[in-house]
């Protein structure tokens, strides 16, 4: 598929949404199970999007990111509201559990999405860009640590 400048628009506008969306959850520290279940599936549909672009089918991506399983329901949106509060009489555990693997699965989707931003934003990509190298690097090591981590822990 060839991208044209309207596609482009629509890839960034994409781009700029989801990234938005990320940084609204960090930000608020509110780690609401079907919010990240969205975001996370929106980024598996935005790469393989990407990907069919013939610019950019050489540019290497982390489609193999999972989305952590909720082991146990608990308050595991953050902090509690005022209902908990007053129906339960204290405050509800969090699942810190939970919220330690989405910041970790949230990390590795923003490098992903900065590498996007890289080849989006520059008309001139050539592989002999130092931030370009960099960042396909970091990609590469997330690979290698996921392909490593289910060898070893089946």
């Amino acid at each position: 598929m060839k991208l044209a400048p309207d596609l482009k628009k629509e890839f960034i506008a994409s781009l700029q949404r989801l990234a938005e969306s990320i940084n609204v959850v960090i930000a608020s520290d509110y780690y609401d199970y079907n919010q990240l279940s969205e975001i996370h599936r929106t980024y598996i549909e935005y790469c393989k999007a990407f990907m069919q672009i013939d610019e950019f089918s050489k540019i290497t991506l982390n489609t193999e990111i999972k989305f952590p399983k909720l082991l146990f329901k608990s308050n595991w949106a953050g902090n509690p509201t005022l209902k908990e509060y007053l129906l339960f009489g204290k405050y509800t555990q969090r699942n810190y559990w939970f919220e330690g693997k989405c910041k970790i699965m949230l990390n590795e989707i923003s490098e992903n999405l900065e590498l996007i931003g890289f080849c989006l934003n520059n008309d001139n990509l050539s592989d002999s860009d130092e931030y370009l190298k960099t960042l396909q690097e970091k990609i590469t090591n997330q690979l290698n640590a996921k392909r490593k981590k289910k060898f070893f822990f089946f």
